[in-house]
């Protein structure tokens, strides 16, 4: 189940209903309490950053080392690479705004199963398709305990998508990490 913190009786019809989170974004999903406490932590904060799930196409061992390296040079706090990635069905949901909110799930029952020794935890998930090269990019960013302070999808109804229009994994990194630093205000420093 998605955890999230706020109280509001909002908040509790939507998860009741399925709707996942606080405020349902243009494009995902957010937990503004949760979400604050990120942008109020930067600078001393921790993060792990977990290897990103490349569907329909090989892995991006790079991936999590170049974003860690990304957000320890722009001074939001210190990042660790995990380990392993999050283990996620072969078969998945073409509707994006569902596997958004089914991956978010997977990725918050998967920290609070397993715990995390730093404060936040990043997962970035890339759907590639033939010749066009990615067809959506998620990023999720949650909080040490499974709470989810938001989660973004990027698609071609996306101008910055468009405009990047990611071919190859290391593109794909590239564009979630320019996604972070405009989502969490540019360097900390």
């Amino acid at each position: 189940m998605l955890r999230l913190r706020s109280d509001s009786a909002l908040v509790f019809a939507a998860t009741c209903l399925g709707c996942l989170a606080v405020n349902c974004v243009s494009g995902g999903l957010e937990d503004p309490d949760t979400a604050r406490e990120l942008t109020e932590s930067l600078g001393s904060t921790s993060f792990t950053v977990f290897p990103p799930i490349v569907r329909g196409a090989g892995a991006d061992s790079r991936a999590a080392t170049e974003i860690a390296d990304f957000l320890r040079s722009e001074g939001f706090g210190e990042a660790i690479v995990a380990p392993s990635g999050i283990s996620v069905p072969s078969q998945y949901s073409a509707n994006e705004l569902v596997l958004l909110r089914e991956t978010a799930t997977l990725f918050s029952d998967f920290l609070v199963q397993n715990g995390l020794d730093t404060d936040w935890a990043i997962l970035t998930d890339y759907v590639m398709g033939g010749a066009s090269g990615a067809q959506c990019i998620h990023v999720y960013v949650f909080a040490g305990d499974g709470t989810i302070a938001y989660a973004r999808a990027y698609n071609q109804t996306s101008e910055s998508f468009r405009l990047a229009s990611p071919s190859t994994t290391p593109e794909c990194t590239r564009f979630a990490i320019e996604r972070l630093r405009n989502r969490l205000g540019g360097s900390a420093r």
